[in-house]
């Protein structure tokens, strides 16, 4: 890993998330994520990794219909990105 991880108590600001890197990629944050195993410390993450963790917890938790809510997020996160 060749970026600094962050990670705080406190939500991060929408101004604030966009000048840190993505906590498992380095590419540039867009959210924060919090797990209960990590001290519930928000961490940034990019776009694609906000993605990929909506749909690998979907997939695990085995909701009906969890492919169609993971493409239908990946196609709202991807349009606001893109517009």
């Amino acid at each position: 890993m060749t970026h600094r991880v962050h990670g705080r108590r406190q939500p991060y600001t929408a101004e604030g998330i966009k000048r840190l890197p993505c906590v498992r990629c380095g590419n540039p944050a867009h959210a924060t994520w919090t797990v209960c195993a990590d001290g519930n410390l928000h961490r940034p993450i990019c776009l694609e990794c906000d993605i990929a963790i909506n749909e690998m917890v979907l997939a695990f938790v085995r909701l009906p219909g969890w492919r169609k809510k993971a493409a239908n997020y990946r196609t709202v996160k991807e349009a606001a990105r893109d517009g």
